[in-house]
């Protein structure tokens, strides 16, 4: 995150969770969650019962239902949530299939694809993937991405910020 977003890339967000172990996070709304204690062998600190709300405070392993009825109490309704992570399918595909999650992820290996073919000038994020790139099939598979290339619903390829 540092690389990405710079030394306080924690002003970015309100809280930090990590080491989510997906896919339980998503579909074992029992699994605990501990607060980040580096001087425990395995980070675990004390087990989260409530959480807070400060971005020092970093969260590992857990359960998305605890973040849900947390935020969903103190907005008095149930928002929506993005996921960010590095792997495609535990942390795109399984939230979205829940409700209220969106999952992103920053996946390396796709910045290997060449350019893409705008469909629109006016709007970048609209555009054809060529399916025979190199690292695009190399990496991923030819249809890992977009099952229907006519229709690539909640898939969205940026090749730079």
């Amino acid at each position: 995150m540092t690389t990405t977003l710079g030394d306080d890339w924690r002003s970015s967000f309100d809280m930090v969770f990590a080491f989510c172990r997906k896919p339980l996070f998503w579909t074992n709304p029992a699994a605990t969650m501990y607060k980040m204690d580096k001087s425990d062998p395995k980070y675990h600190g004390a087990e989260v019962v409530q959480l807070e709300n400060y971005s020092s405070i970093t969260y590992l392993e857990g359960n998305s239902k605890l973040i849900e009825d947390y935020v969903a109490q103190k907005l008095g309704k149930q928002p929506k949530f993005v996921f960010f992570g590095d792997q495609y399918t535990s942390d795109v595909t399984i939230p979205q299939t829940l409700p209220h999650w969106h999952g992103i992820a920053i996946i390396e290996e796709m910045a290997t694809v060449p350019d893409y073919k705008p469909i629109e000038e006016s709007n970048p994020l609209n555009y054809v993937l060529d399916m025979d790139l190199p690292g695009y099939s190399k990496f991923w598979g030819q249809d890992h991405f977009i099952h229907d290339p006519a229709n690539p619903v909640r898939n969205f390829f940026i090749n730079e910020v």
